[in-house]
């Protein structure tokens, strides 16, 4: 996971000392079926962002990178930390198992991340501004944005679902798209915890992974500037689902819902779709 040096991870201050806990509406929601879910919302929010009559195409891949030595570990570790010490407190058990599960994945060579990109779509316009989709995807919570009024994928809710994947709770985004006839590109990542305190400082349960040495939680706009596994040469958008859950036949329960939901356009080829490597 090299060169995130240009990223920052900066939680949101808890002036209220508001007590957040890890069980996250938006992402409990999908606990139950993460796989179907996330594979749904995606599908549906790619295919309203399709560019021409050529096929939307839509990859799941599971991708294995470095973490040892990396100042993700080194940057992400003392927040785990002390959630993980505050779910001790607090005598709070699944909490706990869930930040010991982090800690660990951290501490180890490697990390796994589901990676979903999308092609022939225009990707997701900024800046990361209100009224914007990189802005309603990323940080939006109780709003929405709509290509179209016959889009059906907006940007509410259903963008939960894949944290419901990651046992960090923790997901990318990267983008590439056209403002004024000229190629953009966007990155930022998002971490959803639990409310929790460094040093005398309280912070809550969100967190950005943002242009570093900036102060309002902007992404980074320099493709240069992102290790190699976030980087779009095409228009369009990638997802990436950090410390991401892989039980068994994952890729059937993403199967069996994009099927179920997307027969028609599957069959009319208005979507592609391929998992782990396009073997299937």
């Amino acid at each position: 996971m090299e060169h995130l040096n240009n990223f920052k991870l900066q939680f949101v201050n808890n002036d209220a000392d508001e007590d957040e806990g890890l069980n996250h509406a938006g992402i409990a929601t999908y606990k139950d079926a993460p796989y179907a879910s996330t594979a749904r919302e995606c599908g549906q929010n790619s295919s309203d962002a399709k560019i021409d009559d050529r096929a939307v195409i839509i990859n799941f891949d599971v991708k294995e990178i470095s973490t040892a030595k990396t100042e993700f570990s080194n940057m992400f570790l003392p927040t785990i930390l002390s959630c993980l010490e505050k779910a001790k407190g607090l005598k709070q058990e699944k909490t706990q198992e869930f930040f010991e599960l982090a800690e660990k994945i951290l501490k180890e060579d490697t990390i796994k991340i589901l990676k979903i990109s999308d092609y022939n779509t225009e990707g997701l316009k900024g800046p990361c501004e209100p009224g914007n989709p990189f802005h309603a995807l990323v940080k939006s919570t109780g709003s929405s944005v709509k290509n179209s009024d016959t889009s059906g994928g907006s940007f509410g809710i259903g963008k939960n679902a894949v944290y419901a994947l990651s046992d960090l709770q923790t997901v990318f985004y990267s983008t590439k798209f056209k403002e004024n006839g000229k190629g953009k590109f966007l990155a930022q990542g998002k971490s959803i915890l639990t409310s929790h305190r460094m040093g005398d400082k309280s912070y809550r349960s969100t967190g950005y992974w943002s242009k570093s040495g900036h102060p309002s939680f902007k992404p980074v706009d320099n493709i240069d500037d992102v290790p190699e596994w976030l980087r779009r040469e095409d228009l369009g958008t990638s997802i990436f689902a950090l410390g991401f859950r892989e039980t068994g036949n994952w890729e059937y329960r993403m199967v069996a819902s994009l099927i179920r939901n997307f027969f028609v356009a599957i069959h009319k080829k208005l979507l592609e779709f391929n998992l782990r490597d396009q073997s299937i």
